[in-house]
């Protein structure tokens, strides 16, 4: 059965870092991965300040997440897992998207991001 977790934490504490490690385990346990970031400090990455860095499909504001993986599925690319960093820039909306796949996909979600902002209020993705 899928899952769908949530790895938030503060700045600097290595996030971004778990989320390539959780990807590389995945790949050599012969799993299909897609990975998503928003807001990357590196573009169309997810990196992490040691150095790493993988490519990842850019989560814009009216990115269907759902539609997106869905469209990967029947075009015949299997997927296993979403790595979803900077997750707490993704819309409310979005973030139900990623539920639905979990739900009617199959597909287990792993979300990486802050919890909340400086003043300690939490971001639209994670209030929900």
């Amino acid at each position: 059965m899928a899952e769908l977790t949530f790895f938030f934490g503060t700045m600097n504490c290595g996030k971004s870092t778990l989320a390539l490690q959780i990807h590389h385990n995945a790949v050599r346990a012969g799993k299909h991965v897609v990975l998503f970031t928003k807001h990357d400090r590196g573009g169309s990455t997810i990196s992490s300040r040691i150095g790493l860095e993988q490519p990842a499909v850019i989560v814009h504001d009216d990115l269907d997440l759902h539609a997106y993986v869905t469209t990967v599925i029947e075009h015949g690319s299997a997927v296993d897992v979403l790595i979803c960093d900077e997750a707490q820039f993704y819309s409310p909306a979005q973030v139900e998207q990623l539920a639905r796949l979990v739900d009617e996909s199959d597909v287990d979600v792993q979300c990486f991001g802050l919890l909340t902002d400086f003043t300690s209020a939490m971001f639209p993705g994670r209030a929900g």
